[in-house]
């Protein structure tokens, strides 16, 4: 058995494209998708028709659940703060029909070959499509839980970090990202699995994609001045390809005593912050088109 698995699309139409193409001749049995196709890109709708028609199997990121909880609930954070704009954009795209598809994707795959024995699939954690691992570091209670997992392998999306980690007698598998990769390259990541007598087989792909013309399709769609200063944020990871948002989120604006409410105040945060990146003025012309 042959697996491409995918993750973190984030509407990004380009990447997907590239990574499709790239599994075409890959001849593999099965392609999997581990959540958090949608938000917070313009092709949010286009990416999960594209992988609904393909009959890929997809589990449900947070990405999915925000989306959806923007559409549904009017009073739900998701629908009122400031730093989801973004996300209502997305949700404003989508219909009743595509929000109950999205609800009904589960949190977890579970595949069995008689060789490589059992591998599980999720977003984040068995339990969580939010919280898990990172970079091989399990929490105590995280640890309990993935100890009672009768599969080996566990494979997660989330984390936009392609790698593999060892513990505990069992290997934790994160494929990275397709539409926001991290690694400094316009390279979507995703992986191939495949059933050996040894177990699973990791083969990490990174695909290059054409990321001026995402770049150019989230200027013209109007949402990176829609969205407000988080599509800033946003912009200037798609720019380059660089963690800045949990870094801006968690640590730079927790470090100035900073914790904004209106969009004001966000945009003060994400214009200083940008600055000492050095790339704020690339976003004042996206914000200018």
């Amino acid at each position: 058995m042959k697996l491409a698995v995918l993750s973190d699309v984030h509407g990004n139409e380009e990447a997907l494209a590239a990574v499709l193409d790239d599994i075409e001749v890959r001849r593999v049995d099965l392609v999997i998708c581990l959540g958090d196709v949608v938000d917070p890109l313009p092709g949010s709708r286009a990416t999960l028709e594209t992988l609904k028609d393909l009959a890929v199997p997809i589990l449900r990121g947070n990405h999915e659940d925000y989306v959806i909880n923007a559409f549904e609930q009017p009073t739900h954070p998701v629908s009122t703060e400031v730093n989801f704009k973004p996300v209502r954009l997305v949700a404003q795209t989508f219909d009743k029909n595509l929000i109950k598809t999205m609800k009904h994707f589960p949190l977890t795959l579970n595949l069995n070959d008689t060789r490589a024995g059992e591998i599980l699939f999720c977003h984040a954690s068995p339990r969580s499509n939010l919280q898990g691992w990172r970079l091989g570091n399990v929490s105590p209670e995280l640890g309990v839980e993935l100890d009672r997992e009768p599969a080996d392998t566990i494979v997660c999306g989330h984390w936009h970090d392609p790698r593999v980690d060892d513990w505990n007698h069992k290997r934790l598998v994160q494929v990275g990202s397709v539409g926001i990769p991290l690694n400094g390259k316009p390279e979507a990541e995703y992986a191939l699995i495949t059933a050996t007598d040894k177990g699973w087989a990791i083969e990490p792909r990174a695909v290059p994609f054409d990321a001026e013309k995402n770049l150019r399709t989230y200027r013209e769609s109007g949402w990176v001045h829609e969205g407000g200063p988080i599509a800033w944020l946003i912009y200037d990871e798609l720019m380059s390809f660089t963690r800045r948002m949990g870094y801006f989120v968690r640590e730079w604006m927790p470090s100035r005593n900073l914790a904004p409410k209106t969009e004001a105040e966000w945009a003060t945060a994400a214009e200083l912050f940008l600055e000492s990146t050095g790339t704020w003025e690339k976003i004042k012309k996206a914000l200018a088109t």
